[in-house]
């Protein structure tokens, strides 16, 4: 143990001096008095010679300066002994005793002490994190405070425990490595200085739960208005992984307002912290594919040296395609050594070593089971890279391949955006701001003007959102495919077990087991079924040997094992009647897909229609941008406000105008799906979806996806809540929000929901909705707290 006095965040300023802060003992002595009460006779006889030691001295019961404490180490060993367990290995413990809420320390462990500080210079070597995409040291220090002040004088309870983090550059290579500090305040008082201030529970609660607003806070409760007697317990966790895995999800998020060679230089510090060498590099090459080929473009690579290697173009990117096949046929890490599967490769190897490479390894990146991007990992330095020190890798692996992803996305994007350009016509609602930037395009440009792509934006526009899905439409289908699948391998057995009958064909008995075997999985088995693999096995094993019987089957009369006659030519029908079945579009063994597709195609094609109404029932009194998007249902965006139609006064009830018939449309979609029912022959329903966003947002037209999109990070988590709401749970139930013959309506603020009230009142007076309106909560989504929702039945007009 250590008796060293240390402010771990490595503060120019220590904390402490800005309040009334002392080290005393007294409330952990008195805790330890009360859990002896509670303990049998051997325990208690422990804890109170425990107490006896450490009240022998009365100098230690008394409020003591931070040096003075020093002066007291038997005391403080048995503080530790009494708060670790008695078997604990001290070199395996990352603890300390220090000021109450506090970073300073004066007494821990000797792990603790070499962990923070230089074992050279003694100084600190740990600091605080300072990246404000991670944290704010003075702002959670204070909020660390104030929360043990409004728990303990104004019974304010807080939300969440609060921490710091810590950064520790190791010596030996330079990169960090990251600790949450975990501050037990459990044998701290506060105490208020004179008389507190007449402020309501409820400003402070309000200010504490929802705005987390310290400014404010602490001009209502000043620092010095309290001081604080006791101590902290400290300790330290490693959360070098997790918090390196969030820098690299902050970087995604914060991608498109990024710099590529930024994006990547801060990814590429990540992935060097997990693997803990700083003389790795990493490369990224994305597997683009266009019409089912491998392609190479070299704009969406980025520190490659498999690319960058001093060979022909041609023979980088006969290189890059021999290795991506390899990679989807071969699913394992490459080394250089290993690189035998081709002799062209010989000349790439001597290229690489040229550079002046001494290990390299490449993983291939999956997004579900398709490689999506190769990742190098490389080195000039003699570093043994092997599968040992890949695997650090793995747990940010789906992150790269949402990365690759990403960059496959945009390709294909952008190879759709020059399709659409020919041959996708602008919405009329907006056609005039795509008109006048042309024309700023053409005019600049034959001014000889240096020319720029404009943005097309619209600003403070009111955003509508809606959601019209199949229930369960995952499992559905999944269950018609095992139906059909059902059906094909019944058949098969039948066909093998005729087959059988052929002396000296042994193995259509062989395969009728196998798919007896199969079929068992299928009707047993409740999840969802491996589709690729069983069709692998009827595209590899099963068929062919049908159709070679077919061909090969002599037309002599064949005879069994029971002396029976079968003809050739009936064989042959037998087997084509089970390959006619397999025709997707009448065949017997695709029935049940073909009905459930049939149904999904009703109602899209019914909800299309309804929803297509809006061009003719509201777009007339005032311009919006309107667009839907096909999914298992349909989703669409309604974009109104005065920037849409400059040339028109925006009023408010256009707005309000579009909210009912946003209502009334769900309303009668619940209703139209409910008469199809009886069209269908495998009946589906839907459920509806409402998102109420409270206030405008600014939209920007993306030429990649030729579509509108939000502008700035603000808007964005208007977008991220969309794409998050669909399958949201009740909180405390865990019932899903949305179900058949309800529309569910999601939102944050109460206000932005009251004109939507309105309106469900009034269709409940014209009998269209039901009077059973629900107010709920919602689970926390990631990244996404505070949801609420309505949710209300519809008149079903039978």
């Amino acid at each position: 143990m250590m008796a060293i006095t240390l402010d771990i965040s490595n503060s120019s300023a220590q904390e402490g001096s800005s309040r009334a802060s002392s080290v005393c003992f007294r409330k952990f002595i008195n805790w330890v008095k009360v859990v002896a009460k509670g303990e049998p006779s051997l325990r208690n006889l422990y804890l109170e010679t425990a107490v006896e030691l450490l009240t022998a001295e009365a100098g230690f019961l008394e409020i003591l300066p931070i040096q003075q404490t020093l002066e007291f180490k038997k005391q403080l060993k048995i503080v530790y002994n009494l708060l670790l367990p008695s078997l604990s290995q001290e070199e395996n413990i990352v603890w300390a005793i220090g000021v109450p809420l506090s970073p300073i320390v004066f007494y821990g462990t000797d792990s603790f002490y070499n962990l923070v500080t230089d074992q050279q210079t003694g100084k600190v070597k740990s600091e605080m994190i300072s990246d404000a995409s991670v944290s704010f040291p003075d702002r959670d220090n204070l909020l660390m405070i104030y929360a043990f002040i409004l728990e303990h004088l104004f019974g304010i309870v807080p939300l969440e425990d609060t921490h710091f983090v810590i950064t520790i550059h190791e010596n030996k290579n330079g990169l960090p490595r990251y600790f949450r500090v975990n501050i037990d305040n459990r044998f701290t008082e506060v105490f208020a200085v004179g008389q507190l201030p007449d402020v309501s529970p409820d400003v402070l609660q309000k200010l504490w739960h929802d705005d987390q607003d310290i400014v404010l806070l602490s001009a209502y409760l000043p620092l010095d208005l309290f001081r604080f007697e006791g101590i902290s317990v400290i300790s330290l966790m490693d959360i070098t992984v997790e918090y390196t895995i969030e820098a690299i999800k902050t970087a995604i998020f914060e991608n498109q307002n990024l710099e590529k060679s930024v994006f990547y230089r801060r990814v590429t510090d990540s992935l060097k912290i997990l693997i803990g060498d700083q003389r790795v590099h990493l490369g990224f090459i994305p597997v683009l594919r266009l019409n089912g080929k491998l392609i190479i473009d070299r704009k969406t690579i980025f520190h490659s040296k498999q690319i960058s290697v001093d060979i022909p173009d041609e023979d980088t990117e006969e290189f890059y395609i021999l290795s991506a096949r390899h990679f989807i046929e071969n699913p394992r890490i490459m080394f250089l050594s290993d690189i035998t599967f081709d002799n062209q490769m010989e000349a790439y190897v001597a290229a690489m070593k040229n550079t002046g490479v001494q290990s390299h390894a490449i993983m291939p990146i999956y997004n579900d089971a398709e490689v999506v991007g190769l990742l190098e990992v490389y080195s000039t330095d003699e570093i043994l890279l092997d599968e040992r020190i890949l695997s650090r890798l793995h747990p940010a692996t789906p992150l790269i391949s949402r990365i690759f992803k990403s960059v496959t996305d945009e390709f294909d994007f952008k190879v759709e955006a020059v399709i659409k350009e020919k041959y996708t016509s602008i919405q009329q609602s907006v056609q005039w701001k795509f008109k006048e930037t042309a024309w700023q395009f053409l005019r600049d440009s034959n001014a000889n003007f240096t020319v720029s792509n404009e943005k097309i934006t619209f600003k403070n526009v009111y955003p509508l959102y809606g959601a019209i899905d199949i229930k369960n439409s995952t499992s559905g289908r999944n269950k018609v495919l095992r139906q059909d699948m059902v059906l094909q391998f019944n058949m098969l057995i039948t066909v093998f077990f005729r087959l059988n009958r052929k002396p000296g064909l042994p193995l259509a008995d062989h395969l009728a087991f196998r798919c007896k075997g199969i079929l068992d999985e299928i009707s047993l088995n409740t999840s969802q079924i491996d589709e690729t693999r069983i069709n692998e096995f009827l595209d590899s094993d099963i068929h062919p040997f049908l159709h070679h019987f077919i061909k090969d089957n002599p037309s002599s009369q064949i005879k069994n094992h029971k002396k029976q006659k079968i003809k050739s030519d009936e064989l042959k029908r037998i087997v084509a009647d089970y390959f006619e079945s397999l025709v997707p579009e009448n065949g017997i063994a695709y029935a049940h897909r073909r009905a459930f597709e049939k149904s999904m195609q009703l109602i899209n094609a019914m909800v299309s229609g309804r929803l297509d109404q809006f061009k003719t029932e509201i777009q007339p009194f005032y311009p919006a941008y309107f667009e839907k998007f096909r999914t298992d249902g349909v989703e669409y965006d309604i974009y109104i406000g005065q920037s849409i139609e400059p040339e028109k006064k925006f009023n408010n009830l256009y707005l309000e105008n579009v909210k009912l018939w946003q209502l009334s449309s769900m309303s009668s979609i619940v209703n139209m799906s409910h008469e199809l029912l009886s069209e269908m022959e495998e009946p589906l329903e839907t459920t509806q979806l409402i998102f109420i966003n409270s206030g405008c947002i600014d939209i920007c037209f993306r030429e990649d996806e030729r579509r509108f999109d939000v502008e700035g990070s603000y808007n964005i988590r208007y977008q991220v809540i969309k794409k998050r709401i669909d399958k949201v749970r009740i909180r405390e139930t865990g019932e899903r929000l949305t179900q058949p013959g309800k529309i569910a309506m999601v939102y944050f603020n109460e206000k932005a929901v009251n004109d939507y009230l309105d309106y469900v009142h009034f269709l409940q007076a014209k009998n269209v909705l039901l009077d059973d309106l629900e107010y709920l909560e919602l689970e926390e989504l990631q990244g996404v707290s505070g949801l609420k929702a309505l949710r209300i039945g519809v008149v079903i007009n039978h």
